[in-house]
This record gives structure tokens, C-alpha cells and sequence, in this order.
């Protein structure tokens, strides 16, 4: 038997069939998860084929960056990232992982494309919902993305404005750094060049606003712009190498592309 920790929580069964032709069952779970059990000996049941999705909407996709030769990746090559409303971060690879690489990830028992798995929130009393409620409704989500310069950290945005920095450089990817940064949903995240001068993050939000904090001093704010009269949509950082200046640029819903 495995053994099982008493905090442990599971999604609800939603639909089950059985295939006596090849002794499988066939189940599909809460979370949209698909697993076939081997039921030849029915006093040994064991997992024959299992694959885990998100459970609601995506929300970002991110791609891990190609960092610098003097870097060490933290991830493997080819990685790329998803945030997803049903209030985790996933971590795929579809590659084979080069076991010489020395990095700290591990395929996913559950399912080979899955490399690593972040929670958000400790609240899944979504994956118990009554049938018929979207699980965006009940849930903060992941509405933004950014992989630092370094690829070692990853900040996200949620539904109510929280901005949170997670570490990845260990499998843990322990939470580093939680900010109530807007007072509405987080659209858009960026980070300066890892070559670069500055050591800034900025996030953009549906109040307007976008805020940049300095990585290097445990996230201080730095700076708030207010210029927009509508939803931030998307920034970014510019840098001119011949001036050494960087240029913050941003687009809203009212129309306007600001630099």
C-alpha cells in the first residue's frame, strides 16, 4: 500500500469506465487528470497510464530562457512554463532531459512531460466544487508569468493584484517574496537583461498602474507610474547599449503605446 500524508487532498472522481476487453478502468478526475488503472489482478491494482493538465484556463505562457554561457541553467533546455487559473504554475519539457546536466528536476511520475509543479494557493476546495461552477470563478489564478534574467526565479500575478517570486533554483521553488503590488488583476510582468546595468521587475495591472521594483533589495518599490487612463496591458523593457539608458514601454487599453 502507499503510504498517504493526513493533510493530503484529492480531486473528486467524476467519470469512470471499464474496458473488460483489456482489464483497464478508465477514470477522469476533478482536476482534468486522465488515469487508466490495470485491474488484470484485482488484488494488485496499479497505474497503467496517467496525464495531468490544468484544470482551467490558461492564462501565460513563458519560455525559459536561453541564459548566457557563464550561466548555469537551472532547467533543462527546451523548458517552457504555464500559469493557469486553476492557481498553479506548471513546468513542461517535452525533451529527453540529459542526465549529465546536473539539474535539479525530475520527470513527474504522473506524467513524462512534467517536470515541476507550483502552488499558488493552499486552497483546493475548488477540486471539491459543485458540478457546473468554472474553477476560475472560485480561484485567484495565474494571470502573469516572467522568468527572471538569470532563469533562477520566476515572478507571478493573480486575480486580486498579488505579485509573488518563486525560486527555481531548487526543485522546492520555495516562495521568496509575496507583495500585495495592485489593487486588480496583474496583466503583464517583465524583467530587465541579465547582461543589464538595472536589476528591475515591472508589472502592469487592470487599475492602471505599473510598478517597478528592484530585484537586488528584496523587492522594493522603486517607482509607480500612473500615466494611462485604462488597463495596462503589456510592458517591457528597452535598453540602448550606446547610451546606457533604458526605456520602460507599455500599451493600454486607451489606446496609447507609452515610452
Amino acid at each position: 500500500m502507499v503510504s498517504v500524508l493526513p493533510s493530503a487532498q484529492f480531486p473528486d472522481c467524476i467519470a469512470v469506465v471499464a474496458d473488460s476487453a483489456t482489464s483497464k478502468v478508465i477514470t477522469i478526475y476533478r482536476d482534468r487528470s486522465l488515469y487508466i488503472w490495470d485491474i488484470s489482478n484485482i488484488h494488485r491494482v496499479g497505474k497503467y497510464r496517467s496525464y495531468i493538465f490544468h484544470s482551467a484556463c490558461i492564462c501565460a505562457v513563458e519560455v525559459y530562457p536561453q541564459v548566457t554561457e557563464n550561466v548555469r541553467m537551472h532547467l533543462p533546455r527546451g523548458t517552457f512554463i504555464t500559469g493557469s487559473s486553476d492557481n498553479t504554475i506548471k513546468l513542461w519539457n517535452l525533451n529527453t532531459i540529459d542526465p549529465e546536466a546536473q539539474l535539479s528536476v525530475k520527470r513527474n511520475i504522473y506524467s513524462k512531460e512534467l517536470i515541476n509543479q507550483i502552488y499558488t494557493s493552499d486552497d483546493f476546495t475548488w477540486l471539491r466544487a459543485k458540478r457546473g461552477n468554472a474553477v476560475s470563478e472560485n480561484t485567484n489564478g495565474v494571470t502573469a508569468i516572467a522568468v527572471g534574467p538569470h532563469g533562477d526565479i520566476i515572478a507571478s500575478g493573480d486575480k486580486s493584484g498579488n505579485l509573488r517570486v518563486y525560486d527555481l533554483v531548487d526543485v522546492s521553488c520555495e516562495l521568496l517574496a509575496e507583495i500585495e503590488a495592485h489593487e486588480a488583476e496583474i496583466l503583464s510582468l517583465s524583467f530587465t537583461k541579465p547582461d543589464s546595468y538595472w536589476h528591475y521587475m515591472v508589472s502592469a495591472s487592470r487599475d492602471r498602474l505599473i510598478h517597478v521594483f528592484n530585484i537586488r533589495k528584496d523587492y522594493d518599490l522603486v517607482q509607480t507610474i500612473s500615466d494611462h487612463s485604462a488597463i495596462v496591458t503589456s510592458v517591457k523593457f528597452i535598453e540602448h547599449a550606446n547610451d546606457a539608458q533604458l526605456t520602460l514601454l507599455s500599451c493600454s487599453a486607451d489606446k496609447s503605446v507609452r515610452f
